[in-house]
């Protein structure tokens, strides 16, 4: 046992676990896999850490390894809950593999971001969110000092090479899946005619569900969006794309599909403003399923994006590209569809996801 008055250090997890400190430093820091570290053993070794309170030293774990075990997250809206939520699960599983995190943010700038990512000498990067200033210039930068990257969740479409972000690693929810179960559930509800309102071009999910639903939707009908609606900010983004396509279809559209929950919500305020009601005359389908979506009036049909599944994906691939040298892939994670009020009048349910 470690002697009263000092910090319990690695050798006394290694002596109380009757193991060799290389193989209690492996199995503490995420490597029992790797090194093919029986699982008796591995369990052994964290219940000795846990009863002993052991605290690794990640100063001193600096000092001996050519790797720092760091991971940087660049965030680039916390507001926004569903970046808040990928945030979360990425930081609850980096120290289950070993890792440790630094959070930088949009706000101090992308230059302060790389200066601290140098002087911690960062293994990886995570992008969390849709971020003007992540650009190929910077993601190529990293490359080049051996830093990987990797885009969890939406990312902002550069207007300058945009295929460069092939090359990059991502994890995202599967917005053309999302798209298609929207259609089909707005179908199995008998809506004969359904428009869709999209969201600002600069974001690659917004431009992958227009994408989508104009594929889609020919299933049934010519396609029906709102087009010319600017910057808006989402919520009278969408109040204006419901008057637009109410105005401009002749008959009138029975369904609305939105880019996200904000702009199924103004399209929501409209209708009601119009006397239109909802789900009665026009069912609305958001995205995203933002806490927001179940407390609207009526609650919100919308796809729920698995945030907690994208963060844990997310952190496993970035794993397999540091220590397998595995080659950057595009995950895709499966959305669910759920059904309220906006559609169906009756209570919340999760559908099922089957492929696209």
């Amino acid at each position: 046992m470690s002697k009263p008055g000092r910090g319990v250090t690695l050798k006394d997890v290694a002596r109380e676990a009757r193991v060799a400190a290389t193989t209690a430093a492996k199995v503490l820091t995420g490597r029992a896999l790797e090194f093919r570290i029986s699982r008796q053993t591995a369990q052994r070794i964290q219940e000795v850490a846990r009863k002993l309170g052991y605290v690794p030293s990640h100063a001193a774990r600096l000092l001996r390894a050519s790797k720092s075990g760091l991971i940087a997250v660049f965030l680039a809206d916390a507001t926004d809950p569903i970046t808040a939520g990928i945030l979360h699960a990425v930081l609850k599983n980096l120290h289950v593999h070993g890792y440790f995190p630094i959070v930088t943010v949009e706000q101090t700038g992308v230059q302060e971001a790389q200066a601290t990512w140098r002087r911690s000498r960062v293994e990886g990067v995570i992008f969390c969110g849709d971020n003007p200033q992540v650009r190929p210039s910077l993601l190529a930068n990293l490359s080049r000092e051996g830093i990987v990257s990797l885009m969890a969740g939406n990312y902002r479409r550069p207007a300058r090479s945009p295929k460069y972000f092939t090359q990059v690693a991502s994890v995202r929810v599967d917005d053309r899946a999302g798209i298609q179960l929207a259609i089909r559930h707005l179908a199995e509800q008998r809506r004969r005619r359904i428009a869709y309102i999209p969201g600002p071009a600069t974001s690659f999910d917004a431009a992958e569900r227009l994408s989508a639903y104009e594929a889609f939707i020919y299933a049934h009908h010519a396609p029906m969006v709102a087009d010319g609606l600017g910057d808006e900010r989402y919520w009278n983004l969408g109040y204006l794309g419901a008057r637009q396509l109410l105005e401009k279809h002749l008959p009138r559209i029975d369904a609305i599909m939105a880019y996200d929950d904000p702009v199924a919500m103004g399209a929501i305020k409209y209708l009601s403003d119009n006397g239109i009601r909802v789900p009665e005359d026009v069912a609305v389908v958001g995205f995203d399923n933002q806490p927001e979506a179940e407390y609207s009036i009526p609650s919100l049909t919308s796809i729920h994006q698995p945030v907690d599944e994208i963060g844990r994906q997310s952190v496993e691939l970035m794993k397999r590209m540091l220590q397998q040298q595995a080659q950057p892939e595009h995950l895709l994670v499966g959305p669910q569809l759920v059904a309220r009020g906006s559609t169906v009048g009756g209570s919340t349910d999760f559908s099922s996801v089957p492929g696209p």
